[in-house]
């Protein structure tokens, strides 16, 4: 993933005569400016090296575009670059196809996807003086709030707030308006380069909020539009209605649990369209094996998507490509021959529409086949070729060979990257979705490595979708903060990997505790507002990361614990095809393994476990739609309740190796101080009596808590 803008500024001003500079340098970040800091990257190698580059979160992991400078004996080797303040994790490419981490740094971390990476928190320079509460000194590089750029988001009648500053180095920080009350802010999450305050101000969003930040440190400050003041008052941020909600997605996403579908693994409906090289259905998957799925098996099994209780389905590429995985498009207009027709894509789009099952596609604009018409054309006139610009060439003739010599992504030949500042290009790949949504039902697109494609054609590709139908959905590939696309301008969504993450460490591995836990999924939430994180893309599996349930260490009761979470937390929840049978699979492409049909049946308790989730997620707007509220997070134990309106769900989980008692306090007006629970996994009922909730956890189990079908927790008396 490409590295977020920085909103960074220079040195803090301690007196009076440093405040005017302060507020220079921070108007700069306000205004999106970023400062970076230099920091040089050494590779010390035992043997000579023909090439090593570093690639890394801050450029989106490209092999080629940081190369760094060796010795004379090619042994050592150099980089000095400016590198966004904040944490970056990165690897060292050696040769071009060998990819390690920095021996020289100690700190690594597992991606959760069987990666381990080198780990970099970079400071500005005026973090070099250590922060303390009370002396008076702000650190003005830490301090950061931008209304437009998500951190005031406006959701029913709330304006949910942010601010960051330096750990440490604040005492208070509180919401001044310009009319009404004042509000502090609670600090939440924190790293090594900034934490996070938040808070919530009522608003209705009917005339324009004009308001400051003031930071308390023995001293006031104020935050202002332009900039950061020692006791003078600046210019109030404003916030206009009609900028209260910049991203306003689909409704239909944050009501709908997604199924992906990897088409030649799902089911094979037709063999007459199998290629001649098929492998047999449960050999253990290969890089370059087809295995004979199609889109006639999907709609052979649209009934058991629709008895599962899906209401939308993302299927991995279906056009014309030379590979299983359908990465390396040669004919976006075309539907893939092994896996079916245009015509029959259409009927399958509209039959499981007609069982109320979504269609999102999968799209790959940032790179083609070697075969697409206007690559070929390139390979065969070379330098006289129409369609030059449309791809980066470094010599002619083109050679498709490792290493290519021409811009590819992450260097594999066969995956030529467009150039999307040609106008010929995004012409092109703007007509693709026209031509499909003209023709089929297609209910969204999901953008492959979307991080790695310029903002404008994102722009460009967004007016063109809901153009064509404005509840049409958008959701990118990112693995880290997807803030950046999410303004209102980009994407709708994207795909939520840091989910993933907190599921992993906390449920998989069981290396972190509930504390963490929870204050990473609140971060998570605060970073984007509950709008958007309504409708992010939840995982705990997908076609490029190990299997849950190995990463469970084939512990089906942590992968229960794992599906619990993803079908009662913020966002939409979605299910890798087989996750829900209980397949395993480690780092692609074992993770793309031929679906277990035999293993749906009576008697498999993780199908059981997950159709009761999907049911309960499928009854409850709570569960859909509901603000996330902490009971409890104590090591091996969260608690939490999903509460809208006077409709509730509450929600615990225990990990560990032995039963325990809970006692949760239940959040009204959601449930009266007395009422019936029953829990969607067991039938058992619960009972809330005067506000409080006692409950007995069984070890490695959980337990998702709704008022009956037809049952209204909260009498009319205790409504609002």
């Amino acid at each position: 993933m490409r590295a977020q803008a920085a909103r960074l500024v220079g040195a803090s001003a301690a007196r009076r005569g440093g405040a005017a500079m302060t507020a220079l340098l921070l108007s700069l970040a306000l205004a999106g400016v970023a400062q970076g800091v230099l920091h040089e990257f050494v590779y010390e190698a035992q043997q000579p090296a023909s090439s090593v580059s570093v690639a890394g979160t801050f450029n989106g992991w490209s092999p080629t575009a940081d190369p760094m400078r060796p010795n004379a004996e090619r042994r050592r080797w150099t980089l000095r670059i400016e590198l966004p303040a904040g944490r970056h994790a990165y690897k060292f490419v050696v040769d071009g196809s060998r990819w390690i981490v920095d021996p020289g740094n100690r700190r690594t971390e597992d991606d959760g996807a069987g990666n381990v990476n080198s780990i970099l928190t970079v400071l500005p320079p005026d973090y070099a003086k250590p922060a303390r509460t009370g002396d008076g000194r702000i650190t003005a590089s830490g301090v950061s709030h931008q209304p437009d750029r998500g951190d005031a988001v406006w959701d029913r009648g709330r304006l949910f707030l942010t601010v960051r500053t330096r750990p440490g180095d604040v005492r208070s920080v509180r919401f001044v308006p310009e009319a009404g009350p004042s509000v502090a802010l609670s600090r939440g999450e924190a790293d090594e380069f900034q934490a996070v305050w938040k808070g919530l101000v009522r608003w209705d969003a009917r005339r324009p909020l004009r308001y400051r930040i003031r930071l308390e440190d023995g001293k006031d400050w104020w935050l202002g539009r332009r900039g950061l003041l020692e006791a003078d008052l600046p210019e109030p941020f404003e916030i206009r209605p009609e900028q209260a909600a910049p991203l306003v997605p689909p409704a239909w996403v944050e009501k709908s649990v997604f199924y992906q579908i990897f088409p030649d693994r799902f089911a094979n409906g037709d063999p007459s369209n199998d290629p001649p090289t098929v492998g047999p259905w449960d050999a253990k998957p290969k890089w370059y094996t087809f295995l004979g799925g199609d889109l006639a098996g999907v709609l052979q099994k649209s009934g058991y998507l629709a008895g599962l209780g899906v209401r939308a389905v993302y299927l991995n590429p279906v056009f014309v490509s030379p590979s299983a995985h359908g990465y390396e498009t040669t004919d976006y207009l075309r539907i893939e021959p092994r896996l079916g027709t245009n015509e029959l894509f259409v009927r399958l789009a509209r039959e499981l529409r007609a069982k109320s099952v979504r269609t999102v596609l999968d799209g790959v604009f940032n790179h083609t086949s070697v075969d697409f018409f206007a690559f070929r054309d390139l390979r065969e006139n070379g330098e006289r070729s129409r369609y030059r610009s449309w791809y980066t060439p470094h010599s002619f003739p083109i050679r498709v060979q490792n290493p290519p010599n021409y811009h590819a992504w992450f260097n594999f030949p066969s995956m030529p990257k467009l150039n999307h500042a040609d106008p010929d290009v995004q012409a092109y790949l703007l007509g693709v979705p026209k031509f499909w949504m003209s023709r089929a039902d297609v209910a969204g697109w999901r953008l492959d490595v979307a991080d790695e494609v310029p903002d404008d054609f994102w722009r460009a590709f967004r007016r063109t979708v809901k153009a064509l139908d404005p509840q049409a959905w958008i959701v990118g590939e990112v693995w880290g903060d997807a803030k950046r696309w999410l303004g209102g301008d980009q994407w709708d969504s994207a795909m939520n990997y840091p989910f993933r993450d907190v599921a992993v460490r906390f449920l998989a591995q069981r290396s972190e505790p509930a504390e963490r836990a929870w204050a990473r999924l609140e971060a998570l939430y605060w970073r984007y507002g509950p709008t958007v994180s309504r409708n992010l893309l939840n995982l705990l599996s997908s076609h490029d990361t190990p299997r849950f349930l190995t990463v469970c260490g084939g512990d089906r009761s942590l992968a229960s614990l794992g599906a619990t979470l993803l079908l009662t937390w913020v966002g939409a929840p979605s299910v890798y095809y087989g996750d829900e049978l209980g397949m395993e699979g480690g780092p692609d492409p074992d993770n793309r393994r031929g679906m277990r049909w035999d293993l749906v049946r009576d008697g498999n308790d993780l199908l059981a476990c997950y159709r009761s989730l999907i049911a309960a997620r499928n009854a409850s707007r709570a569960l859909q739609s509901g603000d996330p509220v902490l009971l409890l997070a104590r090591g091996d134990l969260l608690a939490f309740a999903r509460v809208l309106d006077n409709d509730l769900a509450v929600v615990a989980l225990n990990r560990g190796d032995r039963p325990a008692d809970l006692r949760l306090r239940i959040p009204r007006p959601g449930v009266s101080s007395t009422a019936t629970l029953t829990d969607a996994l067991t039938g058992q009922s619960r009972t809330v009596r005067r506000g409080v909730l006692d409950l007995t956890l069984p070890a490695r189990s959980s337990a998702v808590l709704i008022p009956a079908l037809g049952d209204d927790p909260a009498p009319q008396s205790e409504r609002p």
